[in-house]
């Protein structure tokens, strides 16, 4: 169906609707002359069934490829805002989109392609999982072009991400004691920044956005509030305070503190890294741990295991959904007693071996524990010469099967 309407205007308005089920399209000819009117509605119309079949480009795809990438990502980070609850990973996902367009010198979105991307990649000494978390900012930002109706097809789309297994070339590591105590007595004013992650698992970008407002000590259990804003499951949690918490938070607390005044200026990497060189603590050891500011949370989830907490709760303060992250990424398991732990399990009465009675060549004999349980066997001389079958002679038995091959099985 195509037709030509004339507004008040006097110019003529096309109305077009290729299948029966689809909705009619209107679009200005921007024209009051008939002649030229019906020229350009014919036009858009057989422009319109071409796309319909998949002959030609949509227009929309056409208009879009001429305005910039910019352009394009004001609208995509605005959408993300209305439908993403994480300020933070907005943010992240536009700066992440943007160094991509800065660095691979992309200006229209004819320019973005694969070969471009991996390029890009392969010149970058960053780790495979952060080089795949800018795969993935770019390819959400393509396909919501695409859905859209802005891009035909992503380009990026049958990239591989780079294998993660393997390729790291180092861990997280927690802190000992003796590390926190050394690296807080260097680090200044920094210390409380410091003691608040280790005791409360703040991650670095809740730490920053901590304010004030958020923070609770008058109540008969001070709490802090890390608000959904802030969180990487945007989720609002409440937190309990540890003491040395609660006493750093008082001695830096202004007077009269606004409700968003940041609590933290917290130090940057490189600060740290200073702090760590200070207190004479290696940022990476011989065994390839490294330890940046987020050793701090593996810290504590560590801590909370060396002083019994179960796997359970320390699930749960560390705010995570899986508990196996908990226990297989953030716990460090060469902070753990583990050999003191073999200690402390519990001792048996080492049984008696019975003697060999007279006679008795060419069989085992085995001590009885309770419920006639063997608990200790004699290997015969010639082991080759057993007989099948059993004898019970009092608290002993005398075993006539393969010693070698059956040594415990009755």
């Amino acid at each position: 169906m195509k037709n030509l309407n004339r507004k008040s205007s006097g110019i003529y308005e096309a109305r077009i609707r290729i299948q029966s089920t689809d909705r009619i399209t209107y679009r200005s000819l921007k024209t009051r002359n008939k002649e030229v009117a019906l020229k350009r509605l014919n036009d858009l119309y057989l422009q319109m069934e071409r796309e319909a079949e998949g002959l030609a480009t949509p227009s929309k795809i056409k208009r879009a490829a001429q305005a910039t990438i910019e352009k394009h990502l004001r609208a995509y980070i605005s959408d993300l805002e209305t439908t993403c609850s994480s300020s933070k990973h907005t943010q992240v996902c536009h700066d992440r989109i943007k160094l991509l367009i800065r660095e691979c010198c992309w200006s229209k979105l004819s320019d973005i392609d694969s070969s471009s991307f991996m390029e890009w990649r392969a010149g970058q000494k960053k780790t495979p999982k952060t080089l795949n978390d800018y795969q993935s900012a770019l390819n959400s930002f393509l396909v919501w072009l695409k859905e859209n109706g802005l891009l035909e097809a992503n380009p990026i789309e049958r990239v591989k991400k780079v294998p993660v297994r393997g390729r790291h070339k180092f861990h997280h590591r927690a802190f000992t004691y003796a590390d926190i105590a050394e690296l807080l007595n260097v680090s200044g004013d920094r210390r409380f920044a410091y003691v608040t992650a280790i005791y409360t698992g703040l991650r670095r970008g809740e730490l920053e956005a901590l304010q004030w407002g958020d923070i609770h000590l008058e109540e008969e259990t001070p709490y802090l509030v890390a608000r959904a804003s802030t969180t990487k499951n945007g989720k609002q949690a409440m937190i309990k305070l540890h003491h040395e918490v609660i006493e750093s938070l008082r001695f830096i607390r202004p007077i009269e503190p606004k409700i968003d005044q940041l609590v933290f200026d917290v130090p940057t990497i490189e600060q740290f890294k200073k702090d760590l060189a200070e207190a004479n603590i290696e940022y990476i050891d011989a065994q390839g741990g490294r330890a940046d500011f987020h050793s701090l949370r593996h810290t504590f989830a560590t801590w909370n295991a060396l002083v019994g907490n179960s796997p359970q709760v320390t699930k749960s303060l560390m705010r995570h959904s899986d508990i196996k992250l908990t226990m297989n990424v953030y716990t460090d398991v060469s902070k753990l007693p583990t050999s003191a732990a073999i200690d402390l399990l519990p001792s048996i009465e080492t049984p008696q071996i019975a003697p060999q009675k007279s006679g008795s060549e060419g069989h085992c004999v085995a001590q009885t524990g309770k419920e006639g349980k063997i608990i200790q066997f004699t290997k015969p001389a010639d082991s080759k010469k057993f007989s099948r079958g059993l004898a019970r002679t009092g608290t002993e038995r005398e075993w006539c099967s393969g010693w070698d091959s059956n040594p415990h099985g009755l």
